[in-house]
């Protein structure tokens, strides 16, 4: 176990509750002006806005990496933090021993919002039987049922049997038991990226794979480049609650799915890039299907080459987030790349016409969307903004961490923070209560990073997660 100056339990809270202490700032701007009203020396330079404060922090302690993918928030205010992790890992409930110690094995965290861990499961391939597992998607349901899916390079048993290499999905209860796991086959690669849950139980899962893919509805290959070379393609499967496969989508073209979001009426949005035009660059996609799996609609950012990493939906809203390197004309107006290329851009959800788009010098990595506002985490290099003024962090680093929140239907900034690493900091989700609150995750390495409680000290790859108000 790691040693220094942490509780008994295994992780460092901080429990923050005096206004202005969120220790993350920055300035709106659409093609390089200001929002009017805003003033970007107005304060502090790690926070702007009236909001966003931190209040809790935990820091993971193990032998060994422990990186979170994807962090989700039940009914109940938990929060579930999906992980990965080798030889011997402690989230706040004692020493979690992997499995198989010398691969990547998985973790399943469940925490209460003040930082309270409850319990943590531990998943991978048998003792003696090196094979890493990986898994990018979690959600939960509305009774608190925890579904996760990913790839498994040798056999595994989450509890119901062993499943064969290749992919997997895999639903608990709410206090971590085994509910139903089930593999899905795809040969050779798999690679999930987002997943949702209906009010009625039914899954979606959205990814790339390359090769064929069998869920059950027969074999489906992936796109070809025009050399005729293997190319990835994008997919949206659909299951129902206990994971028994309705439909699936893939996508003609070279292609990949990052993002995924699930209205209230069921519709679902998938987003990502695909090769156009006749040199085939990558170009920033969003999908719309309806519950029986027919496209409705289809927006492409033409000529801006990147993805759509995110995207979230709320009301008659879509927000994709993503990042881009040329031009794109935009609800009239053509948006420029600013630094490290960061977009937002709103469609209306009923036919995907444009609303409004922003462009930051930053690299956008979580987005989730609520009544309360768009919230957005990711990284930033010192003096970058976000539409309030220039964030501090460390100089010369790319792994500064932002947390922001955006007006859902013009855009503008409500409150920027930055978190400043001396390190490799890599934020790797973002999940938001109904009330607005957030949790991010993430890990880092060689260096501190501070997210307005004090630095914190890793000693090999450590998990991060800290909570910001509304």
């Amino acid at each position: 176990m790691k040693s220094g100056g942490f509780s008994a339990w295994g992780l460092i809270t901080a429990l923050l509750v005096v206004a202005g202490c969120g220790g993350f700032h920055e300035s709106s701007t659409e093609g390089g002006e200001e929002v009017p009203g805003s003033d970007p020396k107005s304060s502090e330079g790690r926070q702007h806005g009236s909001s966003g404060e931190t209040r809790v922090v935990l820091q993971s302690l193990g032998f060994d990496d422990e990186s979170p993918s994807a962090v989700a928030v039940d009914r109940e205010r938990n929060i579930v933090v999906l992980a990965s992790f080798r030889n011997v890992a402690d989230f706040g409930t004692g020493p979690l021993i992997a499995p198989s110690p010398e691969a990547f094995n998985l973790a399943l965290v469940k925490y209460r919002w003040d930082g309270t861990a409850l319990w943590a499961r531990a998943f991978g391939t048998a003792p003696g039987i090196t094979g890493d597992v990986y898994a990018r998607s979690l959600a939960v349901d509305r009774d608190g049922g925890i579904v996760f899916a990913g790839r498994n390079l040798n056999p595994i048993d989450f509890g119901g049997g062993p499943i064969s290499a290749g992919g997997f999905l895999v639903k608990l209860d709410a206090g971590g038991q085994h509910v139903w796991s089930r593999p899905l086959h795809v040969d050779p690669n798999l690679f999930d990226s987002a997943l949702a849950i209906d009010g009625s139980g039914h899954i979606a899962l959205a990814g790339s794979f390359e090769g064929v893919l069998d869920f059950g509805t027969g074999p489906l290959s992936s796109a070809s480049w025009p050399d005729g070379g293997p190319a990835s393609s994008a997919f949206l499967a659909r299951f129902d609650s206990r994971g028994r496969t309705r439909w699936v989508y893939v996508n003609p073209t070279p292609s990949e799915g990052l993002g995924l979001a699930l209205e209230d009426d069921g519709d679902l949005l998938l987003s990502g890039w695909e090769a156009v035009g006749p040199r085939l660059f990558g170009t920033p996609m969003v999908l719309k299907f309806n519950p029986p799996g027919r496209q409705l609609w289809a927006r492409r950012l033409t000529g801006a080459q990147g993805f759509a990493r995110e995207v979230a939906v709320q009301g008659g809203t879509v927000v994709a987030l993503g990042h881009f390197s040329h031009p794109f004309r935009f609800a009239g107006r053509w948006v420029k790349p600013r630094g490290a290329g960061m977009f937002l851009a709103a469609f209306s959800n009923g036919d995907g016409d444009d609303r409004w788009a922003r462009s930051h010098d930053a690299d956008g990595r979580g987005l989730s969307m609520n009544d309360n506002g768009v919230f957005v985490t990711g990284a930033y290099e010192d003096g970058a903004s976000l539409g309030q003024g220039p964030l501090e962090g460390d100089p010369g680093s790319p792994y500064n961490v932002f947390a922001a929140r955006y007006d859902r239907l013009t855009g503008r900034p409500r409150w920027t923070r930055g978190g400043i690493a001396t390190g490799i900091a890599e934020v790797a989700d973002l999940a938001t209560t109904p009330s607005g609150q957030s949790v991010v995750v993430g890990s880092f390495r060689e260096g501190t990073v501070d997210f307005g409680t004090g630095p914190l000290v890793p000693e090999s790859r450590d998990l991060f997660l800290f909570t910001l108000t509304r």
